[in-house]
């Protein structure tokens, strides 16, 4: 293998590391879930919104 194939390859990788990099906020971790026996809590970390679904109903704010 030439340089100039090496050198090219190592720039191609570099950039597509550095792109990845910076999409900006994730929203990993974002939704924290917890169960009961009648419903689903799903709380949004980001805003504070606390929603519950309950089975076969719609969501229902919490307050």
């Amino acid at each position: 293998m030439d340089f100039k194939s090496f050198l090219i390859g190592f720039l191609i990788c570099l950039c597509m590391m550095l792109l990845t990099g910076f999409g900006g906020s994730s929203s990993t971790g974002r939704y924290q879930l917890s169960n009961d026996n009648a419903s689903r809590i799903v709380i949004d970390t980001t805003t504070g919104i606390i929603k519950r679904i309950q089975l076969n109903k719609e969501f229902n704010d919490l307050k």
